[in-house]
């Protein structure tokens, strides 16, 4: 855990810092700062304002964390039973799942943080959660900015739980705690009880008076409410007649004194964010996530925690790899040689296998050659028997036949009769022998004239298809 942190704030045209120091379970003040730039917001962090920062305060820490609206916030419920264990893996998918609908960049291209609600929420489905995001580019540039100056960026607070963190817990018998933080014609205002902050909401200085509804605030109830940011008195007493509760300016002396607060500096409200932030990293508010940071892995930790190796390891090493390689070689050769047998015999056996197939391809057609020989030929002969048997005992005495022809289990009958009407009755008397025939028509029938010595005959030529 972190003893010395310091802590900037980036707010408006403005860069503010504290440096803040943990003894045993005191909280030590050690030193503020406060630098006005011409550029205001996220781009107020430039190098020469950290420098000249870095240069007010004089003694500080390299290890430091920041402050930005540009770190995305927001209070929600995850979809997971309160009191669930879940690993911290899974965990974090559950807070980028819920958190992507409001982000305005993807939630895999970014860095999260989050704090889950303790409390009196048994037999919940839900459980509440702070949440914090920002886009992996933004946290880079920040901590190339930080590196620049000398400093080491560890963490990147929203500047809702920064100031909503950097008050002490309730006093006995209120109702709970506002404390409003100004800054230029904005206003942020956080509602905390017992368990900590409940709600946040914001509003245009000018319709301030929105945030007593928006909060849930009851007015018989006692409240103390503690402003923070850059205001003034006129502010404070803006304050006052909104709420109709006493407000009082935010000083590190008497709203971190359950730390049991130690300073010396003279530190305005206007350093309320920037203080949170602090505690928030030294640990004085438990074990926390709220902070954007790119944790690196337990194996980088440890790379970067390794000594050099003696000389005399270096060498064992080397003669050991040395050895391993040579007895690696030999068997490199030797498996080779074994491989090269492997393979001539691995051929035989592919040859010996292509023979077997062709032989089992030759055996399997014989057997059906002298399965069609046993059965089906046989069967095809009777009914071609059956059938002719049929013709010679049912075609009439004036028909002729002059050809018979057999293609694909159909038979086709040409010649010749005297009467179209005896042809008929031919097909139909086929077409009866249904033991051997499905079917039996007249394909074709055409007349033909003859004329002889002695009289005239008129012949009918036809064809008639049988199907088996």
């Amino acid at each position: 855990m972190k003893n010395k942190i310091l802590s900037i704030e980036i707010c408006g045209n403005a860069l503010r810092a504290v440096v803040v120091k943990r003894r045993g379970g005191k909280t030590v003040f050690l030193a503020s700062a406060e630098v006005f730039v011409s550029q205001a917001g996220p781009g107020a962090l430039q190098e020469e304002a950290v420098k000249t920062l870095l240069g007010k305060l004089g003694n500080y820490p390299k290890q430091a964390v920041l402050v930005s609206s540009e770190v995305s916030f927001l209070t929600s419920e995850l979809p997971i039973p309160h009191g669930a264990k879940l690993s911290p893996d899974k965990l974090l998918e559950a807070v980028k799942w819920e958190a992507q609908p409001y982000l305005s960049f993807n939630a895999a291209e970014g860095f999260f943080g989050y704090k889950l609600q303790t409390g009196s929420y048994k037999n919940r489905k839900t459980t509440p959660a702070v949440i914090t995001a920002m886009p992996r580019d933004a946290f880079v540039e920040l901590s190339d900015i930080c590196r620049k100056c000398g400093i080491k960026l560890q963490s990147v607070y929203a500047k809702e739980n920064a100031f909503a963190f950097s008050v002490n817990l309730l006093q006995k018998g209120s109702s709970g705690k506002i404390i409003i933080n100004v800054e230029g014609n904005s206003v942020a205002a956080a509602l905390i009880n017992c368990e900590g902050p409940v709600s946040f909401h914001d509003a245009h200085l000018d319709s301030v008076e929105t945030l007593v509804s928006e909060l849930g605030i009851n007015k018989e109830d006692k409240y103390e409410v503690v402003a923070a940011g850059d205001q003034d008195g006129k502010v404070t007493d803006q304050l006052k007649n909104m709420f109709g509760f006493p407000v009082r300016k935010w000083k590190p002396q008497d709203d971190v004194c359950c730390f049991n607060t130690e300073t010396s500096m003279n530190a305005g409200p206007q350093y309320a964010s920037v203080s949170g932030a602090a505690l928030h990293e030294l640990g004085f508010l438990g074990k926390s996530c709220l902070g954007i940071n790119d944790r690196i892995s337990l194996v980088k930790k440890l790379k970067k925690k390794i000594h050099i190796l003696p000389i005399a390891a270096v060498i064992i090493i080397a003669v050991g790899f040395l050895l391993h390689y040579g007895y690696m070689k030999f068997s490199f050769a030797k498996y080779s040689l074994q491989l090269k047998v492997f393979e001539a015999e691995k051929k035989a056996m592919q040859d010996n296998a292509s023979k077997l197939e062709n032989l089992k391809t030759r055996v399997s057609k014989i057997q059906n050659k002298k399965r069609y020989i046993e059965q089906v030929l046989p069967a095809q002969q009777k009914t071609l028997f059956d059938l002719f048997d049929g013709i010679t005992r049912e075609i009439p005495a004036d028909l002729i036949l002059d050809r018979i022809l057999y293609e694909n289990d159909e038979i086709f009958l040409e010649g010749g009769g005297l009467s179209a009407s005896s042809i008929t009755r031919f097909v139909m008397t086929l077409r009866s022998l249904k033991a051997v025939v499905k079917d039996a028509k007249l394909e074709t029938i055409s007349e033909k004239h003859v004329k002889n010595e002695e009289s005239q005959l008129f012949v009918y030529q036809f064809r008639i298809k049988i199907v088996l």
